[in-house]
């Protein structure tokens, strides 16, 4: 998995410094990216996330994930951006590992693509309070 998390840290780096909307759209994609990327990966880590997160090994990608989350929440620091935020940031892991995409016949961009959109539809708008 560290490739993946090797990733996960170049994310959280690439969002830094930039403005609220810019961020989340970078964090948006870069998410989604991720994900598709890594969709064994995911399967692995996310089957027993909580234990993974409690390891020190993995301090800094529980970190690494609240800056994500942060920016995906934006500023506004109401419930229910930071509630949309988790649930893009749990829910697309979710969704490519367990798509069946031969099943289907959409191609990863086109699963890319519904994905971002979701996502974005997903979290409230940036606001400052």
């Amino acid at each position: 998995c560290a490739p993946a998390i090797a990733e996960l840290d170049q994310l959280s780096e690439r969002i830094r410094g930039l403005d609220d909307a810019a961020a989340r759209a970078a964090a948006v994609e870069g998410f989604v990216d991720l994900c598709l990327r890594y969709r064994k990966e995911i399967q692995v880590i996310y089957s027993d996330l909580a234990e993974w997160l409690q390891d020190p090994a993995f301090q800094r990608v529980r970190l690494m994930t609240e800056h994500i989350c942060a920016v995906l929440a934006g500023p506004s620091g109401t419930l229910g951006s930071l509630v949309a935020a988790k649930l893009v940031l749990a829910g697309i892991p979710v969704i490519v590992s367990h798509i069946d995409q031969e099943s289907r016949r959409d191609s990863d961009d086109e699963l890319r693509a519904a994905l971002v959109e979701a996502a974005t539809r997903s979290l409230t708008p940036l606001t400052r309070d």
